[in-house]
């Protein structure tokens, strides 16, 4: 028969229980602005220990990494700034018109050397006639000059009674008069307007354009003179103006 005191002496001895493990600490993780900021004083600190300081892992692992600093981007080269006298190569009024409106102004307020007043592809301001890089050709527009004439001055009433006169001309006579007025009023209006629009335009020094302006006057004379003749001697200015082609 058992009693309590055989039960008890009986029983194996149980070992104390181990005491409860320690609770775990985690730290919460930063939210995103947290780690997009930069880095306290002293935090910067520890970052910034010499390299024989050993760091923690656990803190090494709690902090957050430092955000990379963009990297400047490098300063543009300074552009070399072009020549500006040269940069435009003008050969007429309707090249230098395109040029930039900068250049034109630089142009305009420079003084005009007699290298720079070549026949064509001129760089100088085409309005500064002196200095003369051509006499030659100043020289020949003060000679047309000296040699102008109107044809009013011209006294044809001779002329003009021969012309009325019955026994003063041929038919034939009076066919050669009306087809010479006829071929060279029309020629030298195309010889003056070929002057201008023709060859003008593409010389570029002004004294020798100077001289062109003048020899276009001369012709423009001529085509007055043998209008002045029509009238004149009484002919039909669509008859003779119009021979040409009839």
């Amino acid at each position: 028969m058992l009693t309590w005191d055989e039960y008890h002496e009986s029983e194996p001895s149980m070992p104390p229980p181990a005491p409860p493990p320690a609770p775990e600490t985690v730290e919460p993780a930063l939210p995103a602005r947290a780690r997009s900021e930069p880095l306290e004083v002293e935090d910067r600190e520890l970052v910034s220990l010499p390299p024989h300081i050993a760091v923690p892992a656990s803190d090494a692992l709690s902090r957050p990494a430092l955000p990379e600093q963009p990297t400047p981007p490098a300063a543009a080269p300074a552009r070399e700034t072009p020549p500006k006298v040269r940069q435009v190569q003008a050969v007429g009024p309707e090249d230098r018109s395109s040029a930039p409106a900068g250049l034109r102004a630089h142009e305009s307020t420079e003084r005009v050397t007699v290298d720079q007043k070549q026949m064509i592809n001129c760089r100088a301001d085409l309005n500064q006639l002196v200095p003369f890089k051509y006499d030659w050709a100043w020289q020949k527009y003060l000679d047309g000059c000296a040699n102008h004439w109107m044809p009013q001055e011209v006294n044809m009433t001779a002329d003009v009674a021969l012309w009325r006169s019955d026994d003063g001309l041929t038919s034939d006579e009076r066919l050669v008069v009306k087809r010479s007025l006829g071929f060279f009023s029309t020629a030298d209006s195309l010889v003056a307007n070929n002057l201008v629009l023709a060859i003008y335009r593409l010389i570029t020094n002004p004294e020798c354009r100077q001289y062109l302006l003048r020899q276009a006057f001369e012709e423009a004379i001529h085509t007055h003179a043998y209008q002045y003749c029509i009238e004149s001697l009484g002919m039909d200015e669509g008859e003779i103006f119009n021979m040409y082609h009839e």
